[in-house]
């Protein structure tokens, strides 16, 4: 069960969607969705956008329930 907004969840969708439309546009042909590869490059992102830019925090880039 999500205790994500309706908000964290849309923004969920738009980091994971433009993570496989990267990994489509790179491979130059579509790709299966798989949240393994797609997770691992959302990581990647975070960390550039969040850690070394420090753009916004992780939990606005990819929207996380806390433990």
């Amino acid at each position: 069960m999500s205790n994500l907004t309706g908000a964290q969840e849309e923004r969920q969708d738009i980091v994971h969607n433009a993570c496989h439309q990267l990994i489509c546009d790179l491979a130059g042909h579509d790709v299966e969705w798989d949240m393994e590869h797609i997770g691992d490059l959302a990581d990647q992102v975070e960390e550039i956008v969040c850690d070394r830019l420090q753009l916004m925090s992780k939990m606005e880039f990819n929207p996380y329930i806390e433990d």
